[in-house]
């Protein structure tokens, strides 16, 4: 036959969840007082951990951003993204976005 089987594992060798994309190297800082959560909640399989003065940076190969996104905006404000640039960016602006709503119904993060 002609047709290749398609090989879901292979495909979503990466993946985080269910989703899938070219593969990214990704690194993300956790606060050291919710770190002890990495194992509840991990990125993906096979993620390095390695301890710094400033938190635990997760590094992991994941298949696209979306679902690293949700990941790291589930950590709040215990989590920083480091790499790569453009993650960093879409974090900002969803943060930026959802900070922006809350202003405008009067509420004041202070």
């Amino acid at each position: 036959d002609a047709r290749q089987r398609f090989d879901s594992v292979a495909f979503h060798a990466h993946s985080v969840g269910v989703w899938s994309g070219e593969p990214v190297d990704v690194e993300i800082r956790i606060a050291h007082e919710v770190a002890r959560f990495l194992k509840e909640w991990p990125l993906c399989e096979g993620q390095q951990e390695i301890s710094t003065k400033a938190g635990v940076v997760v590094k992991a190969r994941v298949a696209g951003s979306m679902e690293v996104l949700r990941w790291v905006l589930r950590w709040g404000r215990n989590a920083e993204v480091l790499a790569p640039p453009d993650l960093r960016r879409k974090v900002a602006d969803e943060v930026h976005a959802a900070a922006l709503k809350y202003r405008k119904q009067g509420v004041s993060h202070r």
